[in-house]
């Protein structure tokens, strides 16, 4: 492992957020071990500058060189050496860093395996963030078709339910025509049959009624 070549007490592998100012380590290694990890700020440490594309290295001395930043404090960090991590534009999308609690004068080692390494690593980020941009991708891909389909689906419902009502309509009208044509029917014989009716009825009141008038009325 990188911490036991270059015999760090503490070494971190940190994502940069550039737009806040912040560093979150995704792979940290506290004297042989992996731990969690952490978010911190740039503000007032070193590797801000190594954020600004710089190899930072400090053989001793770290925490007089940065009296605020606190986690150095706190740990009791003396040498400091931190690499920025470039993608194929060349821009800083992460830092590598390594701590060590007592003074440390390897530079040239030490540089030469961060270089190594850091080439590496930022190969390996550039990758993660091009596969998670192209499930981004992807996904919304998905939600498009997904909306679509939706709408094609409501839109095809919609036009099943408008020639079903079509086909009601054009059923309703068809029923009425049977039932119109012979209640029409109906309904002026009965109005013929109601005027020989009357007239019948006339000729009675009037004494008038002959066996031709009935003879007509019988076959009307």
């Amino acid at each position: 492992a990188l911490d036991k070549a270059i015999a760090a007490d503490y070494t971190f592998i940190a994502r940069l957020d550039a737009q806040a100012y912040r560093c979150k380590t995704v792979v940290l290694v506290a004297k042989g071990k992996i731990v969690d990890n952490f978010d911190y700020s740039l503000e007032n440490t070193p590797c801000a500058n190594v954020a600004d594309d710089s190899v930072c290295f400090y053989a001793k001395g770290i925490c007089k060189d940065f009296p605020e930043d606190q986690l150095l404090l706190d740990m009791n960090i003396e040498a400091y050496l931190g690499t920025p991590l470039l993608n194929s534009k060349k821009k800083v999308i992460g830092i590598i860093v390594a701590l060590f609690e007592t003074e440390h004068t390897k530079k040239e080692e030490t540089s030469a395996l961060f270089q190594l390494f850091s080439g590496r690593i930022a190969a390996e980020f550039e990758r993660i963030d091009y596969e998670k941009s192209l499930e981004d991708k992807i996904s919304a891909r998905t939600l498009e078709l997904s909306n679509t389909i939706e709408k094609l689906q409501l839109t095809q419902k919609q036009l099943v339910e408008s020639e079903k009502m079509s086909a009601l309509g054009n059923l309703v009208a068809g029923v009425a025509h049977e039932v119109n044509t012979p209640l029409g029917i109906a309904i002026t014989t009965h109005s013929i049959m109601a005027d020989e009716l009357k007239k019948l009825e006339n000729k009675l009141d009037s004494k008038s009624l002959s066996m031709k008038d009935m003879e007509k009325f019988r076959y009307t």
